[in-house]
């Protein structure tokens, strides 16, 4: 997903992603994608791809960087 829409998102944003995956934080780095994700409106996302891997990794039940992530996913998806 970082790959697909790197092209979106400023410098800053991409290490920070690429740094949680170097340390096997791959719940915050989708997390950390996520939010900048959000912050993009005009941005085409598969928000039901994210809200499927959010799912996977836990983060409709927990989450460290916004605790309103999967609300705020499943509204996108229409869900909420």
């Amino acid at each position: 997903m970082l790959e697909r829409y790197s092209q979106e998102l400023d410098g800053e944003s991409k290490k920070a992603v690429q740094h949680y995956i170097l340390h096997d934080e791959y719940e915050m780095a989708f997390e950390g994608l996520c939010v900048e994700l959000l912050k993009l409106e005009e941005t085409k996302v598969d928000w039901d791809a994210c809200l499927n891997i959010a799912r996977q990794l836990g983060l409709d039940k927990d989450s460290v960087f916004d605790s309103e992530l999967w609300t705020k996913i499943s509204r996108r998806v229409g869900l909420g």
